[in-house]
């Protein structure tokens, strides 16, 4: 889904782009894209939600999408940069904290790419379940549920309405699902051993 939707929203300049809100509100376009995918994981006796950043997801193959993410679910999360500052911001007191998130997301649009990605992705799928209502901090905010008997999936896309609109939210889903019948199908079937690339496809 993550390559999916990053193959459809790279023809969109739109779908790249964030507001800002200093020193007055105003849009900013990203050159590249950034999957932030929320991964779970288990930090002493607590489950903890980080962000997993797959940088140009377009251009990457499925099976390279798909050892990233292992790697992001597996190894030590001392192995991450990503994991190790969110976990020393989430230490600080909530007014720094507070403080740190409104400089990354309205004054620092590199630090915003790199801490938070361009666009997120979630699912619910491994409980059997899908998201109603997503709150988003990005432009755009995937969400998917299971595949069903017909291999049909539950697809959602929260968005920012002050950046782009109803229609071009519409265009870029139609043509992400062209991209799952067409590229992705296709890389998967030239895939030999097949089962690796599903998670990130």
């Amino acid at each position: 889904m993550t390559k999916a939707f990053a193959l459809a929203a790279h023809n969109y300049p739109e779908m790249r782009s964030a507001y800002f809100s200093f020193p007055f509100g105003h849009l900013g376009e990203f050159e590249s894209q950034i999957a932030s995918v929320i991964v779970n994981r288990r930090v002493g006796d607590e489950d903890v939600i980080f962000l997993a950043p797959l940088v140009g997801p377009e251009n990457q193959s499925l099976a390279a999408l798909d050892g990233h993410l292992r790697r992001y679910r597996e190894e030590p999360i001392e192995n991450f940069r990503a994991f190790r500052e969110a976990i020393l911001v989430a230490r600080m007191p909530g007014l720094i904290r507070r403080a740190l998130w409104w400089l990354g997301l309205n004054l620092l649009p590199k630090r915003r790419a790199r801490h938070f990605g361009t666009f997120g992705v979630t699912t619910m799928s491994p409980f059997g379940a899908k998201t109603l209502e997503v709150p988003t901090l990005w432009t755009a905010f995937l969400h998917y549920g299971m595949i069903g008997s017909e291999g049909d999936v539950p697809v959602g896309l929260a968005f920012d309405h002050r950046v782009v609109d109803g229609a071009m939210v519409g265009y870029t889903l139609m043509e992400m699902e062209q991209a799952l019948h067409h590229q992705i199908l296709n890389e998967l079937k030239g895939m030999r051993g097949g089962t690796g690339a599903t998670r990130a496809a």
